[in-house]
């Protein structure tokens, strides 16, 4: 029996959701590996993400690093989540070429790319100018392109192979 169109768009809204959130927990413990090589602190990228809710005092060491990491978790996630369902929402599965691994992979890495671009050059020097202090390539370019954008569309690649198989 086919599925209904509205219950194949929900499918997929929740499979972008949930891709963004695994995605986004790679791009984090990504992150938190490239700070801790960096000689930076371990934890910095869950204050930083933090902040956007918390205000820049959670980035000083003497604030509560249960909350800033608790709070920072959670704000990725809800990022991430809403980023995952933008990415599924804008590829297209018409044409049965969008829907190859490796189109979907490369148009993940882009979309992550222009996260990056539009977090770090747009938003952060207005609003959040803290985000400017990070390693502009390391946590920057490769986190949100590789960890971030390759994880997303590899994922949702692998999800939409498999429901094909059904």
């Amino acid at each position: 029996m086919e599925n209904s169109q509205p219950t194949r768009g929900k499918f997929w809204l929740i499979k972008g959701m949930m891709g963004g959130v695994l995605a986004g927990a790679v791009f984090a413990l990504a992150e938190m590996v490239m700070n801790g090589a960096l000689g930076k602190p371990f934890f910095g990228p869950l204050r930083m993400i933090s902040s956007l809710v918390l205000g820049r005092q959670a980035l000083q060491p003497s604030f509560s690093l249960a909350a800033a990491g608790f709070t920072g978790l959670l704000v990725h996630a809800v990022l991430s989540a809403v980023y995952g369902l933008i990415f599924v929402s804008a590829v297209k599965f018409r044409k049965k070429e969008y829907g190859a691994v490796s189109f979907l992979t490369a148009a993940g890495s882009l979309y992550g790319m222009l996260l990056w671009l539009l977090n770090f050059y747009v938003f952060a020097p207005l609003w959040w100018p803290q985000f400017t202090m990070v390693n502009a390539i390391w946590n920057g370019f490769a986190a949100h392109t590789f960890f971030f954008g390759t994880v997303l569309g590899a994922y949702i690649a692998l999800v939409r192979n498999a429901s094909l198989e059904r």
